[in-house]
């Protein structure tokens, strides 16, 4: 068979990490046709074809299209943890939805071949999107984004990206779940006493007198309950602050490789930072998430979160600058975690890509 006379068809976001490096790896390999649904406009010479041998997507299947599917919009979030018969469902339900998964390691493989998944059906690829993540830095570049965003590019970066609200924005999960009530304000933590304003303009303030640039990443304004980046747009101002929705620029590589430590909590935002061998202070020592890690399949281990877990607000701004003076300090637990989870990183990923997806089209 002639593996470069297949039709495949890549539908999804853009942006969205894995997808995007798994076009740019396989494109010029085989008769290629792709849909980026969020960014149309820009890729003009999006296609809808009827019907291709394979669809590559990061979430759901186009539905103009057939052709037996593979997600590669998941890699590290299936198959971990199903001991509840709601993450078994969740499992069961992207089986069901794909004929083949790509997951980033064997710890996941081995849990998904546990619920009954034939193992010919699951690819390993590694974190694709580090492959784009480890490229060198391009310092022009890095100025340029900096002063973009309004920024100082002589100044290191603090890039806060938190989770959304437990509520559930749709997709798959809508299958299975009614929607919680949400519990998240700016923070999961510090607001129910009514003082979280006070605590966001001391971190704001606490930035600008450590000469720290400070930018804020929320997912898609849709997502929370009310639009906090406006409701404290005054402090954010005050303070040279740059924030803004996921939904306004889609394209989270600038805003990881120019950083330079992460606060964060359970986001999958950290384990881009555990690859770029970079400082996460991470919020909750509680997890105050409860819907999240009960009720989805969790990407990672809440206890191999690598970096300093607080709850104090006080103890946060003393970590944040300790990460910044000793970034080395936790390296060896950021690299034993991206080790347990993820089997390729950076060029490694291309040759899996390439030699997994070749085996995957030739079953």
């Amino acid at each position: 068979m002639d593996l470069s006379q297949l039709k495949i068809h890549f539908y999804g976001r853009y942006y969205l990490a894995d997808i995007k490096c798994v076009y740019d790896v396989l494109k010029d390999s085989y008769s290629t046709t792709y849909d980026f649904h969020n960014d149309r406009q820009r890729m003009s010479d999006f296609s809808e074809p009827v019907s291709a041998d394979f669809i590559l997507t990061e979430n759901t299947r186009p539905s103009y299209c057939s052709g037996s599917s593979i997600d590669v919009g998941h890699g590290l979030n299936p198959a971990l943890g199903v001991g509840s018969s709601k993450q078994k469902n969740l499992v069961k339900v992207l089986t069901d939805e794909f004929d083949v998964i790509c997951l980033y390691g064997q710890l996941q493989k081995d849990a998904l071949i546990r619920t009954g998944y034939p193992q010919e059906k699951i690819i390993v690829f590694g974190m694709p999107y580090s492959i784009d993540l480890l490229k060198q830095t391009d310092d022009a570049q890095k100025k340029k984004f900096l002063l973009s965003q309004g920024l100082n590019p002589d100044r290191k970066t603090l890039l806060y990206a938190p989770t959304w609200n437990q509520s559930l924005a749709g997709g798959l999960l809508q299958k299975l779940f009614t929607k919680p009530k949400p519990t998240r304000q700016f923070f999961e933590l510090w607001w129910k006493d009514g003082k979280e304003r006070q605590r966001v303009e001391k971190l704001c303030n606490f930035c600008r007198v450590n000469g720290l640039n400070f930018i804020i990443r929320m997912h898609e304004k849709s997502r929370y309950d009310k639009d906090w980046l406006s409701l404290y747009s005054d402090i954010f101002d005050k303070h040279g602050v740059a924030g803004h929705y996921m939904n306004e620029d889609a394209d989270s590589s600038p805003y990881l490789k120019y950083s330079d430590v992460l606060l964060g909590d359970i986001s999958g935002m950290n384990t881009y930072f555990y690859v770029m061998d970079k400082p996460v202070v991470h919020l909750n020592k509680g997890v105050p998430f409860e819907y999240k890690v009960r009720y989805r399949v969790g990407a990672m281990d809440i206890r191999d979160r690598a970096g300093y877990v607080v709850d104090e607000f006080e103890e946060m701004l003393a970590c944040i600058k300790d990460s910044f003076e000793k970034p080395e300090r936790f390296t060896e637990k950021r690299k034993a975690t991206v080790k347990k989870y993820i089997d390729y990183v950076g060029g490694e990923c291309v040759s899996a890509i390439r030699r997994e997806f070749q085996r995957v089209f030739s079953l």
